[in-house]
């Protein structure tokens, strides 16, 4: 699974980087725009990214790690499950 990401982020560009970039970027703007962030709550709270089973086992240790210091903060894990299930198949 480390070989296949590893494989995946060397065949990024800087285009294709900085695509991904912008796309992210008219997404949360168009979330501003349409006054959607109530969507998402507010305050204080972490938000992860797993984008598939590899960062979704890192995401669970890191959260692991956060309780057993103590962290109480509400957290929020964004992912594509597809992603995650197929890359699992792998």
């Amino acid at each position: 699974m480390i070989q296949h990401s590893h494989q995946l982020w060397a065949s990024q560009t800087r285009q294709s980087i900085y695509d991904h970039r912008t796309e992210l970027i008219d997404y949360m703007e168009d979330v501003l725009a349409r006054n959607l962030t109530q969507q998402y709550g507010s305050g204080r709270g972490i938000v992860m990214v797993a984008g598939n089973a590899d960062t979704l086992k890192r995401v669970k240790w890191t959260l692991m790690m956060l309780r057993q210091y103590g962290c109480g903060l509400p957290v929020q894990v964004v992912s594509y499950f597809e992603r995650i299930v197929r890359s699992a198949d792998d």
